[in-house]
């Protein structure tokens, strides 16, 4: 994960200056005539803040505020003091420390009293807990500053503390969540004008688009931050959007400008500087590097910023370096003679062992993914198959969990309002039952009055009538919501089996062997090409099956990657031809995600079996007057039956799962659109009654967008 965000904003309060030794023996003076004792501390408080980059004189008076105000029980001078002995800490680096100090500072606060204060305090922890990449400790704190600057009408502290909520929301991958605060911040920013602030803003959320793969949109907010930043010589946020810019060039494998943009971050702030921006920009140039097979220059780069990141106490820049080095010296070892090769996959191997466990400790799910994916190559590549396969479970196992996470999540979503949704019921009985019994109540008292009697009781009818038609129609509306949220959970969960039967282990296993055979063989050009293909299909696969329906050029996107695989696997032993019909408006189609890859996979593995000159065609048509795409897929193998004598023949007891899912994914489907698809399989025969292959005709319903 990338991180060129900028303008950490530190909430302490007053304001800092520096003062000479002359001033300091002045302030000292000042304190020793004060005409109270609380307005001594309070003069201790404003000494140390001109002694910040004097830390030792700084703590030393400091101290000396703080016995001071403990012997007039002077809790709110002893706060502050204690809150600025925090800010030098943090200053010289000893972040622990600052929070140990920041935390004692708030025990002395009194809510109520003192709620600006005891914001500062918690937006100073959760800045310290994120600097140390204990990101969901970092975030429960800033939050609570953010609600009490709310609570105290603060505008500028809030979007002062949403820019911080943003980028801890970006470290745990909560990209909606970061984008979210940060444009909250930005909205303010722009009213007052602020252009550095706002500048800082675009640039965060250009980063948090680039790490959802938003590049365009990322691109649009870094170009906008950079003319801010340029037109008010902003040169912090000039290199940060520059570094953005690098990644982008990386992402799109652009890979000489990728280094023309992280030179011209060293440029702006040297290149041999101690910060986590120049880890970030040498790791860049050691990945710009490696994508134009320049090893030798990688690895200068990752050496320098390993060099570098020894020295920070930031944990995730740390795994992002160790992570580069590992796969640097396998790459060196893959090309390397045999004398040398073991030397670099056993410094690929410590390099991957310090980053995976470094990557668990701060619940780093993607870099702990990635920990484990790279020791399985490196150990499977060194023969020691024991620990490869160790490695290889527990990758898999890790990519499993990150890709039904999500799902899990959806459905716990839902099943939470249904149970919200059921208590609301039970609730609005209750008060209907109430309200009947006061109707009663008030009957049995009126009878002693007769004329009034009868006006009350008709007016008591006329109430209960009411009452009763408006909760049967509310019963009737949570009703229907319930039969909603089943119907959506019922889609998830299918959806989630289609996913499973879709990324089935066999898949992955074939996947897996086709790349190590390309690796055994040397050829490393095939090997790169598919994992990239492979990666990309993963991703198409996962950000689609977020969604009910998916706009129609993606999920093609996702059947090409997944056919060009195939391709790839089987050595070309079959052609694959997309057909779209002239008049299908694929711009303005949205189509439910995953359910023609099954038949794909059935006509490779059990049409074209054995066929050397293999024909796949894939056709989409649109039936506006019915809301259906019709997509046809036809291949020229064996048929049906004789695959299935083929399969008795081996002994193979396969089942594809393929027609029930897609019949059960219709079903539902239908239920939601009102739209009834269909699936037909024919076995197609030649002039001689001979089988001449299979065509499956699926036609789909739109979604009512489309």
């Amino acid at each position: 994960m990338h991180r060129f965000f900028i303008s950490l904003i530190v909430l302490f309060f007053g304001t800092l200056f520096t003062l000479s030794s002359e001033d300091t023996d002045l302030w000292l003076s000042r304190i020793e005539t004060a005409p109270n004792d609380s307005g001594k501390v309070d003069l201790y408080v404003d000494l140390g803040k001109s002694l910040l980059e004097e830390q030792e004189l700084a703590i030393r008076y400091i101290d000396e505020g703080i016995a001071l105000a403990k012997s007039l029980s002077y809790r709110t001078g002893e706060g502050d003091l204690y809150n600025l002995k925090g800010v030098v800490f943090w200053q010289s680096g000893n972040l622990k420390k600052a929070i140990e100090f920041y935390e004692m500072a708030l025990t002395l606060r009194t809510p109520g009293v003192d709620d600006s204060s005891i914001a500062s305090g918690n937006g100073n922890i959760g800045l310290a807990y994120l600097m140390l990449g204990k990101f969901e400790k970092g975030i429960g704190f800033l939050e609570r500053c953010k609600q009490l600057r709310r609570e105290l009408k603060d505008e500028a502290g809030v979007a002062g503390v949403c820019n911080n909520l943003g980028l801890a929301y970006y470290y745990v991958g909560d990209f909606e969540k970061a984008i979210s605060h940060l444009l909250e911040s930005a909205e303010f920013q722009s009213k007052q004008g602020n252009e550095s602030e706002l500048a800082t803003n675009y640039n965060n959320i250009g980063s948090i688009c680039i790490e959802a793969e938003h590049l365009d949109q990322g691109l649009s907010y870094l170009t906008q931050s950079l003319e801010l930043a340029e037109k008010i010589n902003d040169m912090d946020t000039v290199a940060s959007v520059h570094g953005n810019l690098g990644v982008i060039a990386l992402r799109t494998e652009r890979f000489r400008d990728a280094i023309d943009h992280y030179f011209r971050v060293l440029e702006i702030v040297g290149d041999d500087g101690q910060t986590i921006t120049h880890v970030e920009a040498w790791n860049g140039l050691g990945d710009a590097y490696r994508g134009i097979d320049d090893l030798e220059k990688a690895a200068e780069a990752y050496d320098r910023s390993f060099e570098i990141v020894k020295d920070l106490e930031n944990g995730l820049v740390m795994i992002t370096t160790l992570l580069s080095l590992s796969e640097l010296n396998f790459a060196l070892g893959m090309k390397a003679t045999a004398d040398d090769r073991m030397e670099y996959f056993r410094l690929s191997a410590e390099y991957g062992e310090k980053a995976l466990n470094l990557a668990r400790e701060n619940n780093a799910a993607n870099q702990v993914e990635s920990g484990e994916r790279q020791l399985y190559l490196t150990y499977q590549a060194m023969g020691e198959f024991d620990q490869a396969l160790e490695h290889h479970v527990a990758y898999k196992a890790q990519s499993d969990d990150m890709l039904n996470k999500e799902k899990h999540e959806q459905i716990a979503e839902m099943e939470s309002k249904y149970q919200l949704v059921s208590k609301n019921r039970e609730i609005d009985s209750l008060q209907a039952s109430n309200q009947i019994q006061e109707l009663r109540i008030q009957e049995q008292e009126q009878r002693v009055k007769a004329q009034r009697r009868l006006i009350f009781g008709g007016v008591a009818v006329s109430t209960l009538a009411l009452l009763l038609v408006i909760v049967l129609w509310q019963l009737n509306q949570i009703k229907q919501r319930n039969v909603k949220n089943e119907l959506i959970i019922q889609n998830l969960q299918t959806e989630q089996k289609v996913l499973r039967a879709q990324m089935n282990p066999h898949f992955i296993y074939n996947s897996l062997n086709s790349i190590q055979a390309f690796i055994s063989s040397n050829e490393s050009y095939y090997a790169e090409k598919y994992l990239s293909k492979f990666a990309a299909l993963m991703r198409g696969i996962l950000e689609n099956s977020l969604y009910e329906f998916v706009p129609f050029e993606k999920e093609l996107a996702v059947i090409s990657h997944y056919m060009e695989l195939e391709a790839l696997r089987f050595k070309n032993r079959f052609r694959f031809v997309i057909e779209i019909d002239d008049d299908f408006e694929e711009d303005f189609v949205e189509i439910p995600p995953m359910l023609i890859q099954p038949f794909l996979e059935n006509a490779i593995l059990h049409g074209l079996k054995g066929v050397d000159d293999g024909v796949l065609k894939l056709r989409f048509e649109e039936n506006e007057k019915e809301g259906m795409v019709v997509c046809t897929i036809d291949d020229n193998g064996i048929g049906r039956k004789r695959s299935g004598e083929m399969n008795r023949q081996q002994n193979l007891k396969k089942k594809s799962l393929a027609t029930e899912i897609t019949q059960r994914r219709l079903e539902v489907i239908a239920r939601q659109t009102g739209k009834v698809g269909s699936l037909e399989i024919i076995d197609k025969a030649g002039d001689s009654g001979e089988a001449s292959g299979t065509r499956v005709i699926l036609k789909i319903p739109l979604s009512e967008q489309a």
